[in-house]
């Protein structure tokens, strides 16, 4: 599945590099030209990148099936995800019942293969789209990482037609599919 980060990625295996300060932390450079001239080396101010969104602009999904017993075990750490970070929106999103609303003509829900599938979206796009181990640690990396701007959209295709698809769903709120408040 193309689109995101992969399980070992997200526990640190892959390793995504996250070494470096935060996006928006002013770099010494950046500080050092905002003196009295008002702009930086050449007379201008040099541009930050744009802070983390608010929280309750990011959805998390879980998309699962309902005869996987993998994903009923995951179906607790996603209650428990949602209990402990009241600003996220949470879904619990079963393909085979929602098929009609997540499929399109290029057959984005048949991209769905592994369970659980995780996605994380601001705003109908992707940031995180790909199956993880169903622990709850790997979970709160991912959203810590959400929560922090170190997850950076991802393009590839089918996580941009899941993400609107999932966010419309959020939006007309069939039965079961939001989890905690």
């Amino acid at each position: 599945m193309g689109g995101g980060g992969t399980a070992d990625e997200v526990e640190g295996k892959g390793g995504r590099g996250h070494g470096g300060p935060a996006p928006w932390v002013i770099s010494a450079g950046i500080h050092a030209g905002l003196s009295a001239g008002g702009g930086g080396a050449g007379g201008t101010l040099a541009r930050m990148p744009a802070p983390p969104a608010p929280a309750a602009d990011w959805l998390v999904a879980c998309l699962c099936a309902g005869w996987c017993r993998t994903c009923d075990d995951y179906r607790a750490v996603m209650a428990e995800a949602a209990r402990r970070h009241p600003g996220l929106r949470f879904a619990w999103v079963d393909i085979e019942d929602h098929a009609d609303a997540l499929d399109d003509p290029d057959g984005a829900a048949d991209d769905i293969e592994t369970f659980p599938t995780l996605l994380v979206a601001r705003g109908g796009v992707a940031h995180f789209f790909g199956s993880v181990l169903p622990h709850a640690a790997v979970l709160e990396r991912l959203l810590a990482e959400a929560a922090a701007g170190q997850l950076p959209p991802r393009p590839a295709a089918p996580a941009p037609r899941l993400a609107r698809a999932v966010e419309q769903l959020w939006r007309a709120a069939p039965p079961g599919l939001r989890v905690g408040g």
